[in-house]
């Protein structure tokens, strides 16, 4: 949205005014080394978004769901309406399962992280089967962050699931949160 006076602006562009482009441009010109430039991959154009990211050379839908409590038979629910609104990455949050693992159901592939013992908090992803075949690993951190790598073109992915503690939980809990991100 622009104001009535302002002009419009491309894509992609991230100084506001020229006199933030030169300050800009004068201040990296001036942290620049003078010789070979280092070997190694090329970093990625992150202008114009012209390069989409992709799995298995198509793009992906994703999306998160606050399931609160994932009795028996949710799980079908949920893979119904990833079917119903092609979702191929979804975060749970609030999941209430115990343990950490991963399982296959239907042509689903579920990754989770809870408590030890209590039924509390839990994270979860879940891919359909085309993004399953290109998930390189996970990493269930604890019953509140879980990630996983997707193998993607041009760079890979990863996906993080967070379920962030709600300002009724005792500070050392939110402090403790906070640091482990």
């Amino acid at each position: 949205m622009a104001l009535e006076d302002e002009p419009l602006r491309s894509e992609g562009a991230y100084h506001i005014t020229e006199e933030e482009r030169r300050v800009s441009t004068i201040s990296t010109r001036s942290n620049e080394v003078v010789g070979p430039k280092p070997r190694g991959h090329p970093t990625v154009d992150v202008f114009g978004g012209e390069r989409k990211v992709s799995c298995c050379k198509d793009q992906f839908n994703i999306g998160t769901w606050n399931v609160i409590t994932m009795n028996q038979g949710k799980l079908d629910v949920i893979k119904h309406e990833m079917t119903m609104l092609n979702i191929d990455v979804l975060g749970i949050s609030e999941l209430k399962w115990t343990g950490m693992g991963h399982f296959t159901s239907d042509n689903y592939h579920i990754f989770y992280c809870g408590q030890e013992s209590r039924r509390r908090y839990g994270v979860a992803i879940i891919v359909n089967h085309r993004v399953g075949k290109a998930v390189l690993d996970y990493n269930p951190i604890n019953d509140r962050m879980i990630s996983i790598r997707i193998e993607g073109k041009p760079f890979n992915i990863t996906v993080i699931q967070v379920y962030a503690p709600t300002m009724d939980a005792e500070e050392a809990e939110i402090v403790h949160f906070y640091e482990e991100i």
